[in-house]
């Protein structure tokens, strides 16, 4: 346990009774009775608010300094979020490996490869535990269990999916002895080949036993696809397809919700269930309710071009699925508490809905279309979201809870061009997905910069260039890039900043670096 002074313990102990009275949203720690970061939204809640933190405050997050770094090898993209559990953090890597590092020094405690399978497959999860288990997924939609103690495979469950292109891109999140896996799909990538017979993935929320990666329940998306006829390259299509689950799910255990977003359909007939909010039974996966707010909107890589290509035949939508994750908050009305769910649509489109019924309470645009937006933080106080438009350089929103009304909205950072490219090429906005801890705001952006914002004003209080090369602690040559969708953990005293992401063009940097900063002399361990 973490060396905390009893004054911290008593902070957090009210803090913690004070959030199950006003919410009844318990703020879940994946069962592992930890301080850190236990999971990729924090908490059940998805809150991305780690309300423990207090050895960085605005007052001293000037100091900020990089302490150590660590490379991985045999890849150039970095963008897994780190979970802190104790002393030790745990991150996945595009190279296949997860990661056991020491949270002081960066040494390599343990490494498991997914390889050992004869296939290997990049993990872009974060990392939950449970029982002296670390859980995970991968990109070839098989999920593992790892000794906590030293890497070693306890338990590979690879048959809960078996369409051959499934991927996990949504962080896994447990609770009592169940893990809840969110399934996608590369096939709408794949369905660019007019070759290819488009499309007959479903996506799922797949719900497995702890103790041995059996399959407890499973909730589909979409129906069962069937032929609809050849397209003109001869081959197969089929509907409805898609609606995958790109993101991490909230969970409200007193009410027995969880709470997922969905993807935009593949192919038609459209599915009443992309494009969605919804609510399922924690028990048994039973739909509780469903929020489509974009219908009819089908599409696949085959209608992106300006001549559709064959798996594009017809009329396709918009592509404005859900990649970002719900939140669950309370708010105080003239009648008592009510839970909302928030979530932002690839439309850039906040909506924020009753939690219970998925009745509409407010929607707001905080970017625009297309917005590649993961989710959002929520710390008590206001609603904290990136302007995500693709290519643009944005700011950051802090919204009213109640209403949507802007608090604050920051302006857009100043550009640093990568080492390769010139300032009309620079992007300083954001794929990330915002943070908080008490005071503060982080937000990582597309030019490798790190930011903590006031979160009472959105003022820019320390800012850290990641894109650069980097002294690693592991001896493997370091370079930043892009900070992506992850954005950043912190927990103990010390910021965990992944640095690389994908080049799709080239005003995104690739990189292979955990950074991680701390103030001299305040960490907790």
């Amino acid at each position: 346990m973490p060396l905390l002074r009893q004054t911290s313990r008593v902070r957090w102990t009210a803090l913690t009774i004070l959030l199950i009275v006003s919410s009844g949203i318990v703020p879940g720690r994946a069962d592992s009775g930890s301080s850190g970061w236990p999971m990729w939204g924090y908490d059940l809640s998805n809150h991305r608010y780690n309300p423990d933190e207090r050895a960085i405050t605005a007052a001293n997050v000037s100091k900020l300094r990089l302490e150590w770094a660590f490379a991985f090898p045999a890849t150039e993209i970095a963008s897994a979020q780190p979970t802190v559990i104790d002393d030790t953090v745990y991150v996945g890597s595009y190279n296949g490996n997860v990661y056991a590092l020491d949270v002081t020094t960066g040494a390599q405690r343990w490494a498991f490869f997914t390889g050992i399978t004869g296939k290997t497959a990049a993990i872009r999860t974060a990392i939950v535990e449970a029982h002296d288990l670390i859980l995970f997924g991968d990109q070839l939609g098989r999920f593992f269990a790892v000794n906590k103690a030293n890497g070693t495979l306890a338990w590979i469950q690879q048959t809960m999916e078996t369409h051959p292109l499934a991927q996990i891109t949504g962080s896994p999140v447990v609770y009592g002895e169940r893990i809840y896996v969110p399934m996608a799909s590369r096939e709408e990538n794949a369905s660019e080949d007019p070759k290819y017979p488009c499309c007959t993935f479903r996506g799922s929320l797949i719900t497995l036993n702890v103790a041995d990666g059996s399959v407890a329940w499973r909730f589909y998306t979409v129906g069962e696809p069937k032929p609809t006829g050849l397209n003109a390259a001869g081959a197969q299509n089929s509907g409805p397809s898609g609606v995958g689950i790109w993101s991490t799910p909230a969970m409200d255990p007193d009410a027995g919700l969880i709470y997922i977003t969905t993807g935009n359909s593949y192919s038609p007939p459209v599915s009443p269930y992309s494009d969605a909010i919804m609510a399922l039974d924690l028990k048994d996966g039973s739909l509780r309710w469903a929020q489509q707010v974009t219908p009819d909107d089908w599409s696949n890589s085959s209608c992106q071009d300006a001549t559709p290509g064959a798996n594009c035949a017809g009329k396709p939508g918009q592509d404005f699925d859900f990649g970002a994750s719900p939140t669950l908050f309370t708010i105080k009305t003239t009648n008592g508490p009510r839970k909302l769910v928030t979530a932002e649509q690839k439309s850039g489109t906040l909506y924020t809905l009753d939690a219970l019924t998925g009745e509409l309470i407010w929607k707001r645009a905080v970017a625009e279309p297309t917005s590649f937006a993961w989710g959002q933080s929520y710390d008590g106080k206001a609603i904290y979201v990136s302007d995500n438009t693709f290519e643009k350089n944005g700011g950051v929103y802090a919204l009213d809870p109640a209403t949507g009304g802007v608090l604050w909205h920051s302006a857009a950072m100043p550009c640093i061009p990568g080492p390769d490219q010139t300032q009309q090429q620079c992007w300083s906005g954001y794929m990330a997905t915002t943070i908080t801890t008490p005071g503060l705001v982080w937000i990582g952006s597309m030019d490798g910069q790190m930011h903590a914002l006031d979160s009472a004003t959105g003022k820019t209080l320390w800012s850290y260039n990641t894109a650069r090369k980097v002294q690693t602690v592991n001896g493997v040559p370091g370079h930043g890039g892009s900070i992506g969708p992850t954005n950043a953990t912190v927990a103990n005293g010390r910021v965990y900043v992944m640095s690389g992401y994908a080049a799709w063009n080239k005003r995104m940097l690739m990189g292979n670096v955990l950074f991680v900063f701390a103030i001299p002399e305040m960490q907790t361990f």
